[in-house]
C-alpha cells in the first residue's frame, strides 16, 4: 500500500509541476519554478533492480529449505548498510528499542517499522503448482494466463495491476480526492486538530499548498483583462490583448519579474500582485459603487421632496377653501341662531306674561271670594249677637251687668274676628307677592340656564370642531408615516439589492480565486 502511495504521489507531483513547466515553455515564458520533495530515491528503493521487491522475488523463488525471513534480511542490510552508514537515504535499521527482525524505510510521508516474519510465505501465490497445473487442464484454461506454469507472486501481480492503473491515470484528467479521518473514535460531530494535520501533511495536501502559494498564477489573457481591465486609464480595446496586457503593466508599474506576458495566450503573475490587483479593483468597486448611491439617493431625496412640496400645495389649497366654506356655514349658523334665539326669547316673554296676568286674576277672585265668605260669617255673627240681644234685653232686669260685660266680650270678639281677617287676607296678599317674586327669579334662572346651556353647546361644538381639526391632523401624520414607511422600504430594497449585487460580485471574487488555485 505505502509502495502504490509512493508511486501515485510521484505522478502527483510530476502532473502538477510538469504541467506548469510544460505551459511556461510553450509561451516562452522563463519563471522560476518552485522546488518539490522528490521521491524517487524512495521508489527506487522498492522497484529497481536491486531493490526490495526484487530482492524478495529472489528470496521466494528459492526452495524453502535453501530460504528463510532473517536471510532476506541479511541480504537488505548487505545490499543497502555498510555497518551503521547508509547506502540509501531512504533504507535504515531499526532502533535498539525496536524489534530486531524489521528494517526501516523513509517514505513520503515518514518512517515506517516493516517486519520481516512469514514475509517470504506471505508473498507467495495462496495457489499450489500443482493446483495451477491441474487448473490448466481442465475447462476453464482459457481464464487462466498463459505465459508459464509457476504461480506469479504477489508482489508481482500488484506492480501488474499499478502499472495499468497509473498507464489509465496518465491517459485521463486527472481529480484529486483525499479522504481525511476526523477522529480516532469513530464519533460523529468530533474533530481532532493534530490527527486531522497529520493527515494533510502525510497525503501531500500542506506541502503542495505551500509550493502553489510560490508558484506563479496563470491566467488568460480575456479573463485578466475583464477582472482586471478597469484599472487601466488608457485601454484600447481594438488593439491586440497583449498589447492591453502590457499597457496595464506599464500604467500599474509592475516590474517583469511579478509579471510577465505569454506568447501565446496567458499572463503569469506572482501572488501578492494578484492580490494587490485584486484589493485595487476592490477599491474601485467600493468607489463606483459609493458614487452611485450617492447620486441613486439624491436623485430619490429629490423626487420625495418634489412630491412632498406638490403634496403640501394641495394640501394647503384644501385646507383653505375647507376652512373659508366652514366661516360661511359658521356665520350663517350664528345668524340663524340668532334670529331664532330672539323669536323664541320673545315668545317666551309673552307667554310668561300672559301666565303672570292669569295668576293674577285667580287670586284677585281668590281673595274676593275669601272677603265674601268672612263677611257672611260676620253677618252670621251678628245675627247671633242680635238673637243674644234680645235675650239679654229679655232677661236685662237683674243681669244688666252680667248682659253689658258678655256685649264686651261679644264685640272685642267681632273685633277680633275682623282684624285676624284683615290679618289673613294681609297675609294672602304677601304670600301672592313672593309667589310672584319667586316666579319672576325663577324665570331669570331658567334664562340663564338657558343662557349656559346655549354657551355649553358652543363651546361643545367648538371642541367637536378642534377634535375634527385634531383628527384630521392625526389621519395627515398617519399619511405622512405611511409615506415615510413606503420610503424607508423603498431605500430597504435598494440597499438589498445592493447588497445582493454585491454578495454577487463577492462571489464571483470568491469563484475567480477558486478557479486561479486550482489552475
Amino acid at each position: 500500500i505505502n509502495y502504490a502511495n509512493e508511486k501515485i504521489q510521484s505522478f502527483y507531483n510530476r502532473r502538477m509541476f510538469d504541467e506548469l513547466q510544460m505551459r511556461c515553455s510553450d509561451e516562452g515564458v522563463s519563471i522560476e519554478i518552485p522546488r518539490f520533495d522528490d521521491n524517487s530515491s524512495c521508489i527506487e528503493l522498492i522497484e529497481s533492480k536491486r531493490g526490495i521487491l526484487r530482492l524478495l522475488e529472489d528470496e521466494c523463488s528459492l526452495g524453502e529449505l535453501q530460504t528463510s525471513d532473517d536471510k532476506f534480511l541479511e541480504s537488505l542490510n548487505s545490499v543497502y548498510m555498510l555497518g551503521r552508514q547508509k547506502l540509501n537515504p531512504n533504507y535504515d535499521k531499526p532502533k535498539p528499542k525496536q524489534a530486531r527482525n524489521a528494517f526501516v524505510i523513509s517514505h513520503y510521508a515518514g518512517q515506517v517499522l516493516y517486519t520481516v516474519a512469514d514475509i517470504i510465505q506471505k508473498n507467495r501465490s495462496p495457489i499450489k503448482n500443482e493446483m495451477m497445473t491441474t487448473l490448466r487442464n481442465s475447462a476453464i484454461a482459457k481464464l487462466l494466463p498463459t505465459h508459464n506454469d509457476q504461480a506469479p507472486l504477489v508482489s508481482q501481480i500488484f506492480k501488474q495491476d499499478l502499472s495499468r492503473l497509473l498507464d489509465t491515470v496518465h491517459a485521463t484528467d486527472t481529480l484529486w480526492v483525499r479522504c481525511i479521518k476526523p477522529n480516532s473514535r469513530k464519533m460523529p460531530k468530533l474533530f481532532e486538530g493534530s490527527l486531522v494535520r497529520s493527515q494533510l501533511h502525510c497525503n501531500g495536501v500542506i506541502p503542495t499548498i505551500r509550493l502553489l502559494q510560490t508558484a506563479p498564477k496563470i491566467q488568460k489573457f480575456e479573463f485578466f483583462l475583464r477582472k482586471y481591465g478597469c484599472l487601466s486609464k488608457t485601454q484600447n480595446r481594438s488593439e491586440p490583448l497583449s498589447s492591453q496586457c502590457a499597457q496595464l503593466q506599464r500604467e500599474l508599474q509592475i516590474s517583469r519579474n511579478d509579471f510577465q506576458i505569454g506568447a501565446v495566450a496567458h499572463v503569469f503573475t506572482t501572488t501578492d500582485i494578484l492580490r494587490h490587483l485584486d484589493s485595487s479593483v476592490a477599491a474601485l468597486k467600493a468607489a463606483a459603487t459609493s458614487t452611485l448611491q450617492k447620486v441613486f439617493r439624491g436623485m430619490v431625496s429629490r423626487n420625495y421632496l418634489f412630491e412632498l412640496l406638490i403634496k403640501r400645495e394641495a394640501r394647503n389649497a384644501k385646507i383653505k377653501r375647507e376652512q373659508a366654506r366652514k366661516q360661511r356655514e359658521q356665520q350663517l349658523l350664528i345668524i340663524d341662531e340668532k334670529r331664532r334665539g330672539s323669536e323664541l326669547v320673545a315668545s317666551a316673554k309673552r307667554t310668561q306674561i300672559f301666565e303672570m296676568v292669569n295668576r293674577t286674576v285667580l287670586l284677585t277672585n281668590q281673595i274676593e271670594e275669601d272677603r265674601q265668605k268672612y263677611a257672611r260669617k260676620a253677618h252670621k255673627h251678628f245675627d247671633l249677637f242680635t238673637v243674644h240681644v234680645h235675650k239679654v234685653e229679655a232677661l236685662r232686669v237683674g243681669k244688666e251687668q252680667e248682659y253689658e260685660r258678655q256685649l264686651k266680650l261679644k264685640q272685642y270678639e267681632e273685633e277680633c274676628i275682623l282684624k285676624k281677617h284683615d290679618a289673613d287676607h294681609q297675609q294672602i296678599m304677601d304670600t301672592l307677592k313672593k309667589r310672584a317674586q319667586t316666579q319672576e327669579r325663577q324665570f331669570l334662572m331658567r334664562e340663564e340656564k338657558k343662557r349656559k346651556m346655549e354657551a355649553e353647546k358652543a363651546a361643545i361644538k367648538e371642541e367637536k370642531e378642534r377634535l375634527a381639526k385634531v383628527e384630521a391632523y392625526k389621519k395627515e401624520l398617519k399619511r405622512k408615516e405611511s409615506q415615510a414607511k413606503a420610503i424607508v422600504q423603498r431605500k430597504e430594497r435598494n440597499t438589498r439589492k445592493l447588497q445582493e449585487v454585491e454578495l454577487k460580485l463577492h462571489q464571483q471574487k470568491k469563484r475567480i480565486a477558486t478557479e486561479n488555485r486550482i489552475r
